[in-house]
């Protein structure tokens, strides 16, 4: 608006100083015409650059704005970017619809204009036709250099596009990569899982996050189809574009050829192009800037997550070897200690052979010294020695049963002690049968848990898609 009050502000005040120079007669007219002409240029073309230039602070703020969002969710930037990419679709379709708009008002405006002018010519024909050639000029610098801002912004439009493209690209692989290495660390986890809980909820967790790993790949390469899809509509837009500024090319060059200040005019819009340029390529290196630092520090994230998940895998690989050498210490102290009761047990059976030896040994000695004494004492009567010979053979007998009883308790115990420790084995044995068997139907009932997760994730997807 403050634009078109300074213009139309101009305008009165070019009618003005047009009418003092009729009356006059100033011969420097068409140089006036045309200084005027030019300033107006420069002033027009900062005008319109000042609106994409506080655009592309929004933009900045919001590509900021993301990049902190992104920490927390990384999900988001996919989002956001399809977000930017239908916004510049629009905006490259919202210049093009205004720039045929206003191609076509100045072509009927000039046909309307065209024969009141001729009507109008009798008198003061050279002033009035001096002063719409300078409107002429005004208008065409205007529109041409309108046109080289839209044609600049389509470009950049359509370059950031490409990029985003290709950043969409770049996070479906590293998407595709992370679900890769997520799959190889679950296969790993589940291996060495299953001895308690907290191992199995670490399994549950680890399903949860490949799902949206994958998620996150199939929004990522639906998005990376729509930005190529908008990046097919830029092309579109730019071709248009391109048809439609040629053809104020040939306008253009057909109302140059009626205008009288024609160097000042190409210099006018020359020097106007190259503001437009600069400031073009000005914006241009700060998105880029922006661009490259928002890839930057996605490039630390990913090397952060990186280095969390093979923390992660070394910690699980250093507990499941902290649990085997345990369970290696229990087998190896088991072993030992079945070792140590045998030896003792042996030790113990060959220490009551040798004590029973040496009694059996010393009973005998014990009583042949006696039969001889007795032998040698009582030759007298043989009665009294038969009898004795009985009693002493009648002890020998009891000695006998007495050794028979205490070998018969021995063998008894050690028969108990060892169908003890074949009971204790079996009973170990099923014991470690029936922590396997538990442990597959734990295995069993997470492995089932998992496919209905996956499933329910995916008829979700195929609703979402189908909606």
């Amino acid at each position: 608006m403050l634009f078109c009050a300074t213009l139309q502000e101009r305008e009165s005040e070019d009618k003005d100083n047009q009418k003092d120079v009729d009356e006059e007669g100033n011969p420097q007219k068409d140089e006036a015409a045309a200084a005027q002409s030019l300033v107006e240029a420069r002033e027009e073309g900062e005008s319109k650059n000042e609106k994409p230039g506080q655009g592309d602070d929004s933009n900045n703020n919001n590509s900021s704005k993301e990049e902190e969002k992104d920490r927390s969710v990384p999900t988001l930037e996919l989002v956001q970017q399809a977000e930017v990419g239908r916004k510049l679709a629009e905006e490259i379709s919202e210049p093009q619809a205004a720039a045929e708009e206003a191609d076509q008002k100045p072509a009927e405006e000039e046909a309307n204009q065209k024969p009141a002018e001729e009507d109008a010519i009798p008198e003061h024909a050279e002033g009035e036709v001096i002063q719409h050639t300078d409107e002429e000029a005004k208008q065409e610098i205007a529109d041409e250099a309108k046109a080289a801002e839209e044609k600049a912004g389509q470009e950049a439009a359509k370059q950031d596009a490409g990029r985003q493209a290709e950043e969409a690209a770049a996070i479906y692989n590293q998407a595709r990569q992370a679900d890769e290495a997520k799959a190889v660390e679950d296969k790993f986890i589940q291996d060495a899982a299953g001895q308690d809980a907290r191992r199995q909820a670490d399994i549950d967790m680890q399903a949860r996050q490949a799902e949206e790993a994958k998620a996150a790949e199939e929004n990522a390469i639906q998005q990376a189809a729509e930005i190529d899809m908008q990046a097919r509509q830029a092309e579109e837009a730019k071709c248009k574009a391109d048809s439609a500024s040629e053809q104020e090319a040939r306008e253009a060059e057909a109302k140059a050829q009626r205008l009288a200040a024609t160097a000042a005019q190409r210099e006018a819009k020359r020097l106007a192009t190259e503001e437009a340029e600069q400031r073009r390529q000005a914006e241009e290196a700060a998105a880029e800037e922006a661009r490259l630092q928002a890839m930057e520090s996605a490039r630390r994230r990913q090397a952060q997550k990186q280095a969390e998940r093979e923390a992660k895998r070394k910690a699980a690989e250093e507990e499941k070897a902290k649990h085997k050498a345990a369970e290696e210490e229990e087998r190896q102290k088991a072993a030992e200690e079945n070792a140590r009761q045998k030896a003792a047990e042996e030790e113990e059976a060959k220490q009551k052979g040798v004590e029973e030896a040496e009694r059996q040994t010393a009973a005998d000695e014990e009583a042949k010294r006696k039969a001889a004494e007795e032998e040698e004492r009582q030759m007298a009567t043989r009665e009294e020695a038969r009898q004795k010979a009985a009693e002493e053979e009648a002890k020998l007998k009891a000695a006998e049963e007495e050794l028979r009883k205490k070998s018969a308790e021995d063998e008894a115990r050690q028969k108990a002690a060892e169908e003890e420790e074949e009971a204790k084995r079996r009973a170990a044995k099923t014991e470690e049968q029936q922590m396997a068997t538990d442990e597959e139907a734990r295995q069993q009932a997470a492995d089932e848990k998992l496919e209905k997760f996956k499933a329910d994730r995916i008829n979700c997807k195929l609703t979402d898609h189908t909606i």
